[in-house]
């Protein structure tokens, strides 16, 4: 699933931009939490913004892309 993500708010990047999956693991199995992260890891050159954690990938991204002029809630 490709999904088109706005610009990072903070610096305006769009190349470094990722859609990041952690798993927490619990005594009664496992939850995956997801994020959109503008990347500074390494050598990336990304500011390190990053939207808050979500339970799926579209929650993740829907967040990232909602701005406070846009309207929606």
């Amino acid at each position: 699933m490709q999904t088109e993500l706005k610009p990072c708010p903070f610096c305006g990047r769009v190349d470094k931009l990722i859609v990041w999956k952690t798993e927490q693991r619990l005594d009664h199995g496992v939850i995956e939490n997801w994020r959109v992260v503008c990347n500074r890891a390494g050598d990336e050159t990304g500011c390190g913004g990053s939207g808050g954690v979500y339970r799926t990938r579209r929650e993740a991204i829907k967040a990232w892309n909602r701005r406070a002029n846009d309207g929606e809630r």
